[in-house]
């Protein structure tokens, strides 16, 4: 072989692997690219001492602040206080609690039966605090056990011990919409 014809294979491999390089750069950034307007959803839950309901009240005794999460691909993940949960429903933005209220679950044993109760709700509005309560307008979507009777069920369940609310979403471009949250977060990456 010539030298001219190894400069020219050198050449050729030198454009391939600049190339390839480019096309490595290029294609590392498109799903950084892509997940910039995807909207993200937020999941919320909170944990209390105890869970107190009437048909239009829920009541949350000693809770915690919210914890919100967001789902793959991501996977971000922070505290958010309950002022700034209850501004969700006055968010900006196109999607609100109060356009949408959110679905929740309450979670957690009765106080008088040893049963474990579950109750699917609306919540209806912002909170207020109660002292180290937080209040929240609800209406009940289904309280119900195969085991018991609808009225035995209920009665046994309004006040339920160490309770857990899980909140649905509230989709996002954006962090938290026009909200802006004090908030210790992190993510799984």
């Amino acid at each position: 072989m010539s030298s001219k014809e190894i400069s020219k294979g050198r050449r050729n491999r030198v454009v391939g692997l600049l190339f390839s390089g480019l096309l490595l750069v290029m294609s590392s950034l498109t799903p950084v690219l892509a997940e910039v307007d995807q909207p993200k959803s937020w999941l919320f839950s909170i944990s209390a001492d105890a869970a107190h309901t009437t048909h239009t009240t829920l009541r949350l005794a000693n809770a915690g602040e919210f914890f919100a999460f967001t789902d793959r691909p991501k996977r971000i993940w922070g505290w958010v206080t309950h002022q700034a949960f209850n501004e969700l429903w006055e968010a900006e933005s196109a999607s609100t609690f109060k356009e949408d209220p959110p679905n929740a679950v309450i979670a957690g044993r009765s106080s008088s039966k040893d049963i474990t109760c579950i109750h699917e709700v609306e919540i209806g509005g912002p909170g207020v605090t109660d002292g180290s309560d937080l209040v929240y307008p609800i209406k009940i979507v289904r309280i119900e056990n195969p085991y018991l009777r609808a009225s035995t069920y209920y009665s046994a369940c309004r006040h339920v011990v160490d309770a857990s609310v899980f909140i649905d979403d509230f989709a996002t471009t954006t962090d938290f919409g026009s909200v802006t949250f004090a908030i210790t977060a992190g993510n799984f990456e």
